[in-house]
């Protein structure tokens, strides 16, 4: 006959429905476990002294332990017992916020560079509150908390976005564990934040995108000046492909001038506060897996580049083996912007707005659009990559040339 194991919970469970045990006993057993779950916990021995006295420690805030000593040993594992439970009861918002976002990041939910983004939205935006029991928190106090939250740091609609995901993982941790009993999610659903509580951004197109006359002279010095990271910022302006994309390429991505894109860099602080850049074997998004298809009277660009850096691992490399990192890309661009003489210095991610505004202006279709992207649908592209490139003396002469103006 096979043997099966039954836990002391589902045997508690069928005493009870069975009418065998009642619920004072079951109170009673369950009581008797946390005891000696909480006795297992402690650091410290209980032991007794010469004396006949017993004792142990208890952790301290500021002396880092201090000694108990009673007569009986159950009055020290009272006492152990006492101090683990008051602290069970002080758990705060901070406690679960670690808990949660530790967990997120142990299963890989999470990179470390996202991880070290909660940290510094947390520390940024939850100071007032971190230390705050969850046992006192209310439907009102977070209402309170979110909209001065709002207020308090003139939030955009994305900067609170960022934020309502901490507020989610940490409140909905909280109800889980029993801590409190409203749904944070039914909480923010029912509240009533005004547009007008949120700062508005302005965005000038011709801070978004490289002009017209921008982009001539920019791609004209890049040619000119044909090194290996200048090359990759031309490849950027040919292809859309997005910095981090750029500089994690390798040779074997290359399919008949086009590049498989597979990877991006990321970057996060080690414990020590430096920056550390990884390679993370998958792009930003699940729609960033995609090629980026070099036009034929572009392709030149790749022959440069390998011509360069024939037998590297990566195709982006300096002299000495070693990867060419996003930052340096990007100081490179910040310095031809300058040597264009260009009103403003403008980022590699508004080369990749350029060239999604280029491609709907060129009335490309927009499956082409989409994949080339890397983006999920169309109004993606079209909501926040694409911005008018002409200047102000050519929208003049555009108007003049109307008839009846």
């Amino acid at each position: 006959m096979q043997n099966v194991s039954i836990s002391d919970a589902e045997l508690l469970k069928f005493a009870i429905e069975n009418g065998m045990l009642d619920t004072a006993l079951v109170q009673e057993k369950i009581e008797m476990q946390k005891r000696e779950e909480m006795l297992c916990k402690h650091p410290y021995e209980i032991y007794q002294g010469k004396d006949g006295k017993w004792y142990t420690y208890l952790p301290d805030d500021k002396k880092g332990r201090v000694k108990i000593k009673r007569n009986e040993k159950c009055q020290v594992q009272d006492k152990v017992i006492e101090y683990w439970r008051s602290l069970e009861e002080r758990i705060t918002i901070e406690d679960i916020f670690k808990e949660w976002s530790s967990d997120k990041l142990s299963r890989e939910e999470i990179s470390k560079a996202t991880y070290d983004r909660y940290i510094q939205d947390f520390n940024k935006y939850f100071a007032n509150i971190r230390d705050v029991e969850m046992k006192y928190i209310t439907e009102d106090f977070l209402e309170d908390f979110i909209k001065n939250m709002i207020h308090e740091f003139s939030m955009s609609v994305k900067c609170y976005s960022n934020c309502r995901t901490l507020i989610y993982g940490i409140f909905k941790r909280a109800k889980k564990k029993k801590l409190i009993t409203f749904s944070v999610t039914e909480t923010i659903k029912d509240m009533e934040i005004s547009k007008k509580s949120f700062k508005k951004t302005i965005v000038k197109a011709d801070e978004q995108v490289f002009l017209c006359g921008e982009k001539k002279v920019v791609e004209k010095y890049l040619e000119e000046n044909p090194d290996i990271i200048n090359l990759g910022i031309l490849l950027m302006f040919k292809t859309g492909v997005r910095i981090g994309e750029l500089a994690t390429f390798k040779p074997s991505d290359i399919d008949n001038y086009t590049l498989f894109i597979n990877r991006t860099e990321t970057r996060y602080k080690d414990e020590n506060g430096k920056d550390c850049f990884v390679v993370k074997d998958f792009p930003k998004s699940e729609a960033g897996v995609r090629y980026a298809i070099i036009p034929e009277k572009y392709q030149w660009i790749l022959d440069a580049i390998l011509k360069i850096n024939p037998c590297g691992e990566f195709l982006f490399e300096k002299r000495n083996g070693k990867r060419i990192r996003t930052y340096e890309f990007r100081r490179r661009l910040y310095n031809v912007c300058d040597r264009c003489k260009m009103d403003k210095r403008k980022s590699p991610h508004k080369i990749r707005k350029t060239y999604g505004t280029i491609l709907l202006d060129g009335n490309v279709r927009e499956s082409t659009i989409i994949e080339t992207m890397g983006h999920t649908d169309i109004s993606m592209t079209r909501d926040h990559y694409y911005f008018d490139r002409t200047n102000i003396e050519e929208k003049r002469a555009e108007l003049g040339a109307v008839a009846e103006l």
